[in-house]
């Protein structure tokens, strides 16, 4: 069974560089464990009107394992630096061990 979905990923940008925060999901009976995650981010010019209907150009940007202790911990944590006049999206993708990927977690969007 590929791991549960993150659903509380949020951020808070500090300096230039933002700090994404999430939970690390349980194990259930339809859920494995996590072994790591996929981040995915999307970056679109702030001047351009946000489309509602459009659909983000995500790429994967990053890959983070989990440590022993911070799943001792239960929270992770990703910091990605920012660029002026942007919008940027990102939403996580949860893996296991084999590989096996589970669903998009929330998006979180921040505009820098």
């Amino acid at each position: 069974m590929p791991p549960a979905a993150v659903t509380d990923l949020t951020g808070a940008v500090a300096g230039d560089v933002l700090e994404l925060t999430w939970g690390i999901p349980a194990v259930g009976d339809d859920a494995g464990e996590a072994d790591g995650f996929a981040v995915y981010r999307a970056k679109t010019p702030v001047e351009e009107a946000e489309c509602r209907d459009c659909p983000l150009i995500f790429h994967r940007i990053a890959q983070v394992s989990i440590t022993p202790s911070l799943r001792q911990n239960g929270r992770m944590t990703f910091s990605d630096p920012l660029e002026n006049g942007y919008r940027y999206h990102y939403k996580l993708r949860s893996y296991d061990v084999f590989g096996a990927a589970g669903d998009d977690s929330n998006t979180f969007a921040v505009d820098y």
